[in-house]
């Protein structure tokens, strides 16, 4: 019994644990029925908690690669304006790029040349005007005007490049006569590449009266090709009789009584001082524009043709005076006979500069003041300005019209180089002209960019301009006419050195050769030929040049510094002697000018 009343106790005890269980399990399921709502929502509200969060981490994200894209376009137009602003200045400044054929430009220049391996390609090159067509004529052994020479005259007669085989058959040559830099046609930095110089094997680098930017442009990029070049100072007899003109051999033999014997000293120092001041010059501008020294080779076309002749005189002979660099030229070429050319490409620089545009300056009022006072502008005086390309005479002009010769004193300073650094003013001697004339620097050397000449140099200043052209109707002289238009100021266009230019046209028709073979006629009907001839060329050469310029036409003085001299001296020849002939339009030049003076100035100035 007591087994079983306590089996049955413990029976008892187990069912009322199992209903105590059964009441705490529906009482925590109660529980939990009322706390699961609460559960589910705060594990949605962590998840929502989370998402926000990445959604925040992504806007973060976002954000700093906007600031970061922001940066880099800030920094991108940081760059692109400072470029912009560099090519801008590049642009006013003149600066000229490196250009560097392709592959492609070099095959077509090739064919265009007419190149031939096996051969060796000389190009001879330079400004416009100085001597290049005559000095390859004289190099293949022809005089100007022979049958298969290069044509030469006073207008830019080489528009395109010309191929002249070597008539000797033991020189494997080929010399090439290259359109002249600094005319209308062929703007000058961008002459190497235009012309498609890159693929010569030798330069012939013709100077004539300064050594200018663009021998300097074609030396440098020849250097970058590793194409060897001859400096070549060519009209080397013209040159030393110029220099013995300004120094006051224009005097008759018969009326300053010297003897032979005093001539030729004479000449000789004048070639002496010519060789000194040329071989100057060159190193000089060299060592300016950062290139190595090199010789320059003095030459004369009719001693370079007795040369290539064989018929170059003895050693202590008096013709053997004349020669200096020819024969040493001819000696150098032959040295280089197997030079090749070497060649690299990079990218196109922009557009602008590569087409040679040219900006138009227009001066502030500040810059009108400060040239006024740069130039000593006085109310109630005429201020002529002499201006023009380097070497045309502008000094020895403006001596002239002052009634003084160079070297005379209180005259503006001449030479074979660059002697007009700054502005000279030059107060008129006469106190009856209320005129100031003024000797500008001349454009185109190393000191001076061309299409920046007016306005660098304040031309726009000035009551009247006097544009002195020289060898040819140039770029500059189109310019300086062009903007003085746009100021409404006169100008004057003046061909110089008329006499120098007649006796070279004389000189290619072979007058005062030593050719004991050839007969030329009167020299007096010579002179008048040549006078005409070179007349009507320069007034056709300058009437064309201002239709392709889009300038009005107008009229070009035709005049001599000596004449003009005369006439302002009051010492002009009878009509009909033999000395008026050498007089052309020096007298209706000063004419010109003193009356667009006296009306401009309303009626003040005096004559002459």
């Amino acid at each position: 019994m007591g087994v079983i009343f306590s089996g049955l106790c413990q029976l008892f005890n187990i069912n009322k644990m199992y209903g105590i269980y059964n009441k705490v399990k529906e009482g925590i399921g109660r529980h939990l029925a009322a706390l699961w709502p609460g559960l589910a929502g705060a594990e949605t509200g962590r998840a929502n908690v989370e998402s926000a969060e990445e959604e925040c981490r992504r806007a973060e994200q976002a954000q700093r690669l906007a600031e970061e894209d922001a940066r880099v376009a800030m920094e991108e137009r940081h760059v692109a304006l400072q470029a912009k602003a560099e090519a801008e200045r590049r642009l006013r400044e003149g600066i000229q790029p490196v250009i560097i054929p392709t592959a492609a430009e070099l095959e077509d220049a090739k064919h265009k040349f007419g190149y031939q391996e096996g051969l060796h390609h000389f190009a001879v090159v330079g400004i416009a005007g100085s001597g290049k067509s005559s000095l390859i004529n004289a190099l293949r052994g022809l005089r100007n005007g022979e049958a298969g020479a290069a044509v030469t005259g006073i207008t830019a007669t080489t528009v395109q490049f010309a191929r002249f085989p070597d008539p000797n058959p033991k020189h494997p040559f080929v010399w090439y006569d290259i359109p002249g830099a600094g005319t209308l046609n062929a703007p000058d930095w961008l002459y190497f590449h235009n012309q498609g110089l890159f693929i010569f094997n030798a330069f012939i680098v013709l100077v004539d009266n300064r050594f200018t930017k663009t021998d300097i442009a074609i030396l440098r990029n020849a250097r970058l090709f590793k194409i060897p070049c001859f400096i070549v100072r060519s009209k080397a007899d013209v040159h030393i009789h110029n220099i013995m003109n300004d120094r006051g051999d224009e005097i008759d033999d018969e009326e300053d009584g010297a003897g032979v014997g005093d001539r030729e000293k004479f000449g000789e120092q004048c070639r002496d001082f010519f060789v000194k001041e040329t071989r100057q010059n060159v190193q000089q501008n060299l060592h300016d524009a950062d290139l190595p020294e090199q010789c320059v080779y003095i030459v004369s076309k009719s001693e370079m043709l007795g040369v290539i002749k064989g018929n170059a005189p003895l050693t202590n002979s008096k013709k053997a005076k004349k020669f200096i660099d020819d024969i040493a030229l001819k000696a150098a070429e032959s040295a280089r006979e197997q030079t090749q050319a070497a060649l690299k490409a990079i990218a196109e620089l922009e557009r602008q500069r590569r087409e040679g545009f040219q900006p138009v300056i227009m001066p502030t009022n500040a810059e009108l003041e400060v040239a006024k006072r740069r130039i000593g502008y006085q109310d109630g005086f005429y201020h002529f300005a002499v201006a023009g390309m380097a070497g045309s005479g502008k000094s020895s002009m403006a001596n002239a019209l002052r009634g003084l010769r160079n070297n005379q004193k209180g005259a503006a300073a001449t030479g074979i180089t660059e002697t007009t650094l700054h502005i000279s003013r030059l107060p008129d001697p006469n106190p009856g002209r209320p005129f100031v004339w003024y000797d500008i620097p001349g454009a185109g050397t190393l000191q001076i960019e061309d299409w920046q000449y007016f306005h660098k140099q304040g031309l726009y200043i000035f009551d009247a301009l006097i544009v002195l052209i020289d060898n040819r109707f140039t770029s500059i002289d189109i310019a300086i006419l062009r903007n003085a238009r746009l100021f409404k100021i006169p100008c004057y266009i003046v061909r110089s050195k008329a006499d120098i230019h007649i006796r070279n046209i004389m000189h290619d028709s072979g007058y005062e050769s030593d050719d004991e073979e050839y007969d030329f006629g009167d020299p007096e009907k010579l002179e008048e030929q040549a006078r005409d001839f070179f007349i009507t060329k320069t007034r056709e050469n300058v009437q064309q040049s201002l239709r392709d310029a889009g300038l009005p036409d107008q009229r070009v003085y035709i005049v001599s510094k000596s004449e003009m001299l005369c006439v302002i001296k009051g010492n002009v020849p009878p009509v009909n002697s033999k000395k008026a002939k050498k007089f052309i339009d020096e007298e209706e030049f000063l004419s010109a000018l003193e009356k667009d003076a006296d009306r401009r100035r309303g009626g003040g100035a005096a004559g002459r």
